[in-house]
């Protein structure tokens, strides 16, 4: 049975007929619900905030912990949560958001303003009236995250000239947006392996991450989002991918490629027993990270080694693993506050006269000629 709605506004545009309506009822949070009807056809809502907000977090997190002053472009405003969670991301220096419907924009500082924390008035955020796909063509400016989000994805679009976004030559132009290591997402509500497969033409390694999120209409609905990063001189060949310059450093005899950490699946983090040492400081990063006492979290997570501290491992079927380890999304849950250890890999000193061993460790590590 539909839910009774209140038009609040109906607008024609160049672009088509846009609907802003309010369900009769208000959300847990004790806020209006809000729909944007397109055409016709259901564009956004605001019960939709953990995807939206997840497709910023999912662009940003690789970075945060390493880079500072990071620049992030928006495609689509809607409600203004991915808005909000990229400028509560660590380390954003500035957030470029392209949206073609002006009343979008207003809405976004008016009536959507205390949903998304007055995002639109951050002084960090610029916002610019235009069709992404042209802004994409035209700009000179170069991004950390490029986040994608002006369609229900490339199977469900709100306007038929979007579908150039999710095409090759567009996703080549954003590749040469972003810097090396930089990470592109894109919110879908279906899956579409065949833009998947573009994806991995243009950029290697794809991601698809599926997101829970409210459903007016029933149980919490699945969503996705594609994430992906652009590393230079990417060759499609199926071997471990390099990038044109290799981390290197004084007295190891073989250079580390970050890129190859989107593909190995946490070989540093799974395989033998070992130690991972914490310090004091590192026990008080990891806590507060956590959201638990120091003292919990020693004894949940730590192991006393003579006078040291070390993180848990757990047995899997056939070897042992980090306990932070993330098997299913393979990657470090406390990732931003990892220890020295792991920020370290591989150049330890263990490895300074076995580069060979590392190597067989690490697909990231090239030995260097001798």
């Amino acid at each position: 049975m539909d839910q009774e709605k209140i038009i609040l506004s109906r607008v024609v545009t160049p672009q088509g007929e846009l609907q802003l309506q309010q369900l009769v009822e208000i959300d847990e949070k004790n806020h209006p619900v809000y729909e944007i009807i397109f055409n016709g056809v259901f564009l956004m809502a605001s019960y939709n905030e953990l995807s939206e907000k997840e497709l910023a977090t999912l662009a940003i997190e690789p970075l945060a912990s390493q880079w500072q002053d990071i620049r992030v472009l928006v495609g689509g405003l809607g409600i203004g949560y991915t808005l909000r969670a990229a400028l509560d991301c660590d380390g954003i220096q500035a957030v470029d958001v392209v949206e073609i419907e002006e009343h979008i924009i207003s809405w976004a500082k008016g009536i959507f303003s205390e949903l998304n924390g007055y995002a639109c008035f951050d002084p960090r955020v610029n916002l610019i009236k235009m069709d992404l796909g042209d802004y994409i063509l035209k700009t000179e400016k170069t991004y950390d995250s490029i986040i994608l989000d002006v369609d229900n994805g490339p199977t469900w679009l709100a306007l038929g000239s979007n579908q150039r976004l999710y095409e090759k030559p567009a996703l080549l132009k954003i590749k040469d947006l972003l810097r090396h290591g930089g990470v592109f997402t894109v919110w879908a509500a279906q899956q579409c392996p065949a833009f998947q497969k573009r994806l991995e033409e243009v950029f290697g390694r794809t991601e698809l991450i599926t997101v829970q999120d409210a459903d007016r209409s029933g149980p919490s609905a699945d969503y996705f989002i594609y994430r992906t990063r652009a590393f230079e001189n990417y060759q499609n060949s199926g071997q471990t991918l390099r990038s044109k310059k290799l981390i290197q450093k004084e007295g190891f005899n073989f250079g580390f490629d970050p890129e190859a950490c989107m593909q190995c699946q946490g070989k540093c983090c799974n395989g033998d027993r070992g130690n991972i040492f914490v310090n004091s400081k590192e026990i008080e990063a990891i806590s507060k990270f956590l959201g638990i006492e120091v003292s919990g979290f020693i004894e949940e997570y730590l192991i006393k080694i003579s006078y040291e501290f070390s993180i848990r491992e757990i047995k899997t079927d056939k070897n042992y693993a980090c306990i932070f380890f993330d098997n299913e999304r393979n990657r470090c849950s406390i990732y931003p506050v990892r220890p020295n250890q792991c920020r370290t890999f591989p150049f330890w000193s263990y490895y300074k006269d076995k580069p060979e061993e590392v190597a067989r460790e690490c697909p990231g590590v090239s030995l260097c000629e001798r």
